[in-house]
């Protein structure tokens, strides 16, 4: 590999990630001339050459030189990542590229970063929020995790099998049930950093692959799949993400008079469409919306997504003269009220913990959350 590919001041990083691109070649993958591997300060990412057009592939790794984490088993260590025992199945290169991972993340001191950072390992600043944030989440994070397993579970990629590859692949979420997959850690592709306007992972049947995205400068992003928001990324990966716009409505309800009892179950279904309307159920007590999408940079989509739902449920129960304006308001202030308490309950929590970096990402990224929200809710109605 090329010096000018390389940006890190660490030799020993630079002989690493030359190592890994020389297997994936070697397995018969595909790396782009133009990739730049960037490391500072531990911190990794990807970048192109400028000659590098969008939309070109920048990096594609055989499923056989994918290394499954089933089975492996790290020492509850919060200063290095180390197997309790050898790795069972691989095959030599997914081995030696396993062996090159594991050295990567240690030189660049991954495991201690989590440790000291991350929300999932460190969970005092949640004490006494644990009810909020299980309305906003679904979940709530369980003391326990290792820092290598809190780092790990941000590593990974949820495959398909290969009958089911030709949809797209998707990112494991820590500690939320959801459809079995075959979870394997990826050389290279996994140091593109998110952006919500990047391109998804590739998946199809031989390979998963990464497409040039830029947004604004050289660094090439990924989108990590799934309906994210910003308190998502916080809670999963560890960081304030201020690109970020959407907020998901957790569970919650508000009883509106024309209507009765109106939840927003916090769902995740696959987006089908740009408007990404709530899949919903008209009960004998009200009404049902899988989700709600609070987006700031988008509020028209609020607005719309939230008519046409109050507009089919009257239809249905042949209220077509009942004006629609003051029953959306009335959700959309309701709900979003419910977030905002939740939200400021999880931040005020976590305030009271401010000494550790955890606690003080949850204050800022549940003080955002709430602002989007908020924004969104202004200028809808």
């Amino acid at each position: 590999m090329r010096e000018d590919q390389l940006r890190t001041g660490d030799p020993q990083v630079a002989a690493v990630l030359s190592r890994i691109i020389a297997a994936v070649r070697t397995g018969r993958g595909q790396v782009n001339p133009g990739i730049r591997l960037v490391s500072r300060s531990g911190d990794l990412s990807l970048a192109c050459a400028a000659e590098v057009s969008e939309g070109e592939i920048l990096v594609s790794v055989p499923r056989e030189l994918l290394m499954p984490t089933a089975g492996l088993v790290f020492e509850d260590s919060s200063t290095e990542l180390r197997l309790t025992a050898p790795a069972e199945g691989l095959s030599d290169v997914q081995q030696h590229l396993l062996d090159l991972q594991i050295e990567l993340y240690n030189l660049t001191e991954k495991v201690p970063q989590t440790a000291q950072n991350h929300p999932l390992f460190t969970t005092t600043w949640l004490d006494g929020a644990e009810s909020a944030l299980e309305s906003l989440r679904g979940w709530v994070p369980k003391a326990g995790a290792s820092a290598a397993d809190v780092f790990l579970s941000t590593r990974v990629l949820g495959l398909r099998s290969r009958s089911q590859s030709d949809a797209q692949e998707s990112d494991s979420d820590v500690a939320v049930p959801g459809p079995r997959r075959k979870r394997v850690l990826m050389p290279i592709i996994d140091l593109a950093n998110h952006h919500p306007e990047a391109m998804p992972f590739g998946g199809a049947p031989a390979a998963v692959s990464l497409q040039v995205s830029r947004q604004g400068d050289q660094q090439c992003f990924a989108k990590y799949a799934g309906r994210k928001d910003l308190l998502d990324l916080a809670l999963h990966y560890g960081y304030l993400d201020r690109n970020v716009t959407e907020a998901v409505s957790g569970r919650f309800a508000v009883e509106v008079e024309q209507l009765g009892r109106v939840e927003a179950l916090g769902r995740r279904p696959k987006r089908k469409s740009e408007l990404d309307p709530p899949l919903l159920e008209d009960t004998s007590d009200g009404l049902k919306m899988s989700h709600l999408m609070f987006d700031e940079a988008a509020p028209s989509r609020f607005w719309a997504t939230l008519t046409m739902a109050v507009q089919m449920v009257l239809s249905r129960r042949g209220q077509v003269s009942t004006p629609v304006g003051p029953i959306v308001e009335s959700i959309a202030i309701g709900l979003a009220q419910a977030n905002i308490e939740a939200l400021q309950t999880v931040g005020r929590n976590a305030s009271l913990h401010s000494g550790e970096p955890a606690a003080g990402l949850m204050v800022a990224a549940t003080k955002r959350q709430a602002e989007i929200i908020t924004n969104v809710v202004h200028d809808a109605v």
